[in-house]
C-alpha cells in the first residue's frame, strides 16, 4: 500500500473500525492483509501460524482502532506495529520454556552419593587417615603397604627384611589401636 490516496483511505478505515463499522475492517483486511501476513510469516516462520496470528492482528484492530492516533504516524505504520507485536508474542508463548518449582526435583533421579553422606564418608577417611598418621613406624608403614598399595603381608615382609609373624602382628595391633581410635572419636 502507498501513495497518499491509500494513506487517507486506510486513516478513513480505521476510524470507521473505531465506530463499529464492520463494512470498514472488510476493506481495511483487502488492503493489507497481504502485507500484514507477510509481516507475521517473517516473524513465525510457519505459513499456518501466520494466518492464525494475523486473525488475531485483525481482532486487535478491530478492539484498539480507537487507540490510533495520526499524529503519531500512519495507519500502515500502526498497523504494521500490531502484526509484528502480536506475531513476536506468538513466538514468544510457542518457545517459552516451562519452569519446574524446585519440589519436582526431588523426583529427579541422581545416581550420585547424596552431600550428606560423602560429608560423613570423608570425614571417616579423615579420621582413619589422622589415625595412621599417629601410628608409630614401622606399623604405620605396614599398614599403608597393606590396605593402599595393595601388597600382601608375606611381600611386605620381604621388603622389609622381618619375619612373617612380626608384619601380621603389628598390623593387627595397629588396626585394633585405630579401632579404639574410632571408637572414641
Amino acid at each position: 500500500m502507498s501513495g497518499l490516496a491509500d494513506q487517507a483511505q486506510l486513516k478513513h478505515d480505521l476510524s470507521a473500525v473505531a465506530s463499529g463499522d464492520i463494512a470498514g475492517l472488510r476493506r481495511l483486511y483487502e488492503a493489507t492483509a497481504r502485507e500484514l501476513y507477510n509481516i507475521c510469516f517473517r516473524v513465525v516462520q510457519n505459513r499456518e501460524a501466520a494466518e492464525d496470528v494475523l486473525q488475531d492482528v485483525y481482532i486487535k484492530v478491530w478492539n484498539r482502532a480507537a487507540g490510533f492516533d495520526p499524529a503519531k504516524g500512519s495507519a500502515m505504520a500502526w498497523l504494521s506495529m500490531v502484526a509484528r507485536n502480536s506475531a513476536i508474542d506468538w513466538y514468544r508463548a510457542q518457545n517459552r520454556r516451562t519452569t519446574v518449582s524446585d519440589d519436582a526435583l526431588q523426583f529427579i533421579a541422581d545416581d550420585g552419593e547424596a552431600a550428606d553422606d560423602r560429608l560423613v564418608r570423608e570425614q571417616e577417611a579423615d579420621r582413619i587417615t589422622a589415625l595412621v598418621d599417629d601410628l608409630e613406624d614401622p606399623t604405620r608403614s605396614y599398614i599403608r603397604e597393606a590396605f593402599l598399595r595393595g601388597m600382601t603381608y608375606s611381600e611386605i615382609a620381604e621388603q622389609s627384611n622381618v619375619p612373617l609373624g612380626t608384619v601380621k602382628s603389628r598390623i593387627r595391633r595397629g588396626l585394633m589401636s585405630m579401632k579404639r581410635g574410632l571408637a572414641d572419636g
